[in-house]
This record gives C-alpha cells, sequence and structure tokens, in this order.
C-alpha cells in the first residue's frame, strides 16, 4: 500500500536580492493512513514551510509532495491549516488567559 502522504527530496529556497535564505533542503518521509505525525523543531526551522508546501499554499523549489498519490502543484482541497497566533497579538484576560486581540 502507498503511503497517504509522501515527501520526496523537498528543498524551499528564499532569495531576495543577494540574500539566500535555504528553509529546507531534500526533507523525506512518508505518512500511512492513520497516522499521527508531530512536527517540532525551534522558532525558524521550517516547520510552518513543510505544513505549507504539504497543503499546496506554498510552493517548493526542488523535490515531490504527493497526497493520495496525486502530486500536489496548488491548495489542496481537503486539507485545513491553523496557523498560531504570535503572542504580540494576544491579550491577557482578567483570569491571565491569553486570546487573540480582536
Amino acid at each position: 500500500m502507498s503511503p497517504r502522504i509522501s515527501i520526496r527530496e523537498v528543498s524551499k529556497v528564499y532569495k531576495s536580492g543577494d540574500k539566500t535564505v535555504h528553509a529546507l533542503e531534500r526533507v523525506s518521509f512518508d505518512v500511512d493512513e492513520g497516522s499521527f505525525v508531530s512536527i517540532v523543531g525551534p522558532s525558524g526551522c521550517g516547520k510552518s514551510t513543510l505544513l505549507k508546501i504539504t497543503s499546496g499554499l506554498l510552493p517548493f523549489t526542488s523535490g515531490a509532495v504527493t497526497i493520495g498519490g496525486q502530486p500536489v502543484s496548488g491548495p489542496v482541497e481537503n486539507v485545513g491549516m491553523v496557523f498560531p497566533v504570535p503572542r504580540a497579538a494576544q491579550v491577557e484576560d482578567r483570569y491571565g488567559q491569553h486570546h487573540a486581540a480582536r
């Protein structure tokens, strides 16, 4: 059986003027149907970049991404993402709980 999600040698390079940032370099892994996967790492290591690429919201520089055997080349219809709210955009209520600013 083929994997539900397949990431093969995926790289993402950002270029701006004379600056080049390698956000991802040759990332490869598979996710089988019914699996639960966590992607963890420090700020700026490429977690969100990888998720955006997998969901088709961001093009990759090289490699291949497939979901259900179909290549990802644009936004994927049956995939959802929730983006974190930066701490600076949160307010604290009277109970010390943090919420998105409105």
